[in-house]
């Protein structure tokens, strides 16, 4: 079976924003804020009024290319190829 160009692009988009997506969570929830509050209220109030907003915008960005992505790949597939989901081989 060959991979048409959509279907390639929509798979590159779909695991690169996986990636940003969780990979940014990761971060920022086990790293980048903790961090920030141990290092006190005089640096973790302003890093979280830039680092909120800008999260928020990129995690929704992320999680909407990564579902729409996900369910047109989803709706591509044959209804006969619908076990490709569950192939092990």
């Amino acid at each position: 079976m060959e991979a048409d160009v959509l279907t390639i692009f929509l798979r590159i988009v779909h695991v690169v924003s996986g990636a940003l997506w969780i990979g940014g969570g990761i971060l920022l929830t086990a790293f980048s804020w903790p961090r920030a509050a141990a290092l006190g209220p005089a640096v973790a109030e302003p890093f979280n009024r830039a680092a909120n907003p800008a999260a928020g915008m990129a995690f929704t960005i992320a999680g909407t290319l990564v579902t729409a992505s996900g369910a047109v790949l989803a709706l591509r597939l044959h209804w006969s190829d619908l076990g490709l989901f569950f192939d092990r081989g």
